[in-house]
């Protein structure tokens, strides 16, 4: 939940390799890519996400990172096609249906490609069920599926099978909150050691008691003791860039 780099929000390119299309307009110009569309969902349901159509491939003035892309290469992004309409997209629970298409009969391109962009948000539910023990973490797969890349005409890319492309990607994720950090900030610092030194002493059933404070051990005690404040005040200082103990994303 918190606004630094690589915090809360994760930017994840979606692109495709070796786009490869015939000529059915018989000009000597390979007609590619014109089309694509893919399934997007995710197996915990842990995230938030939505895309952002303005980054398509199709865009003719993409803004940073585009067109150099996620690759650092400018190869197909920012093609010469009318603006694509990307606007489509379908929700259902936790899949989503995300496509562009284009019109106008300029070439496509190909090669390898940056599709889009796609930004993913911890759920407010799962932030709320995180505890701030140690080796806290929410492990989820991003998954793509049903992944179809069409050329200028329509027609299915070179090497689909069928209708689809032969490889749709996924993405493994452990979402994990800074240990210690009672107040998700991303900082363990004063206003952490105030907000367990106020529940010291409390214990399940007592007035300031809460689950989320009862640290230690990793499966809660009941009662917040010395061990609950030495976890927060021997981490004083700590933050997600550079947490202590250091914590493996």
């Amino acid at each position: 939940m918190c606004d630094g780099p690589g915090e809360g929000n994760l930017v994840v390119f979606v692109y495709a390799t070796d786009v490869q299309t015939g000529d059915s307009n018989g000009d000597g110009v390979a007609d590619g890519l014109g089309s694509f569309v893919f399934k997007h969902w995710e197996d915990y349901m842990a995230l938030s996400w939505w895309f952002n159509p303005a980054d398509a491939v199709f865009r003719s003035d993409p803004p940073e990172p585009y067109p150099s892309g996620a690759d650092g290469i400018a190869d197909g992004e920012g093609a010469a096609r009318a603006q694509a309409a990307c606007a489509g997209s379908l929700t259902f629970e936790n899949v989503k249906t995300f496509g562009c298409f284009t019109t106008g009969p300029a070439a496509g391109p190909t090669g390898d490609l940056d599709l889009a962009r796609l930004n993913l948000v911890v759920a407010p539910w799962a932030a709320s069920e995180m505890f701030e023990r140690s080796a806290n973490a929410v492990m989820t797969v991003v998954q793509l599926d049903a992944c179809k890349l069409r050329d200028t005409s329509g027609l299915p890319v070179t090497g689909s099978i069928g209708e689809f492309t032969p490889v749709c990607g996924e993405l493994a994720l452990t979402i994990r909150v800074l240990e210690g950090d009672v107040n998700l900030d991303c900082a363990v610092d004063v206003r952490d050691q105030q907000i367990m030194a106020y529940r010291y002493g409390s214990f399940a059933g007592s007035g300031p008691y809460e689950l989320r404070y009862d640290l230690e051990p990793d499966v809660a005690d009941g009662s917040i003791d010395m061990s609950d404040l030495q976890k927060v005040f021997g981490r004083d200082g700590s933050t997600c860039q550079v947490p202590i103990q250091p914590q493996p994303p």
